[in-house]
């Protein structure tokens, strides 16, 4: 089948080439007779002949479009079936990915109206406090309208877990840790299911039923603005996400008794 298909494609070529070689050919017949028609028509037609203009003019025109049409077919149709060949390409890959939205700057995305229709919410992060106080009114509705929240953070219990994180972020020892505290009791007070992850993130993501979002660090001293994809369930980055939160859960312990 497959030598089949290649034959019936070869044969599609070949003849598609034979269709353009005839039409310059005949392009190039048309225009070469034209010329010198031209010259005849503008040597013997007296300049007071009333079509002498007419007829010129017209020959004129159609010699400028033979012109263009030559170009086209050797020069410009190529490189114009090459960009839609290209633009095909990048089009069912994104459809393959799923992506339906990037964000120039994470904080961009309406989590009030992500959340107002979602059951359940699936967030790793290392802190997220910007996240968290620009949408405590949205988690705390999510909540009390029944929204379950499970939540990934770092173990910070280990000192080489937060020590890595106050490094990487250019902080002071030991304020990683109570960022990562801060987060555990304000899930709490959502009943959120917290679990610590022994490691380190190298993006967040979150999972809010069929849609994801991923979102990156970046690693300025001062705070950077960063992108953030949304893609839907079916596609690969939706899969990846929910692969990397699988990974993640099975090694996390999940929190057990007051947050220490």
């Amino acid at each position: 089948m497959k030598n089949m298909n290649k034959k019936q494609s070869e044969i599609s070529k070949q003849s598609r080439e034979k269709t353009n070689y005839k039409v310059l050919s005949n392009v190039l017949i048309i225009l070469i007779l034209s010329v010198p028609l031209t010259s005849f028509l503008s040597m013997t037609w007296s300049n007071y002949n009333i079509w002498k203009i007419t007829i010129l003019s017209f020959l004129a025109t159609v010699q400028s479009l033979l012109i263009a049409l030559i170009l086209w077919e050797i020069i410009a149709k190529k490189s114009f079936a090459e960009e839609l060949l290209l633009l095909s390409s990048i089009s069912s890959n994104i459809n393959k990915s799923g992506i339906e939205y990037v964000y120039v700057n994470f904080l961009e995305i309406d989590w009030r109206e992500v959340l107002e229709r979602a059951n359940e919410l699936t967030v790793v992060m290392t802190y997220g406090k910007t996240w968290r106080d620009s949408n405590r009114d949205a988690l705390e509705k999510f909540h009390n309208e029944g929204g379950r929240i499970k939540i990934y953070l770092p173990d910070f219990h280990y000192d080489e877990i937060s020590d890595e994180l106050d490094r990487r972020f250019s902080y002071e020892k030991g304020k990683t840790k109570s960022l990562i505290h801060d987060t555990c009791e304000a899930f709490c007070d959502l009943n959120a299911d917290i679990f610590y992850y022994k490691g380190t993130f190298q993006n967040s993501y979150y999972l809010v039923d069929d849609i994801s979002y991923m979102s990156f660090f970046n690693h300025h001293k001062e705070k950077k603005t960063v992108p953030a994809i949304k893609a839907v369930k079916g596609g690969t980055i939706y899969s990846y996400v929910s692969d990397e939160i699988a990974a993640i859960s099975k090694n996390s312990v999940k929190r057990q008794g007051d947050v220490g």
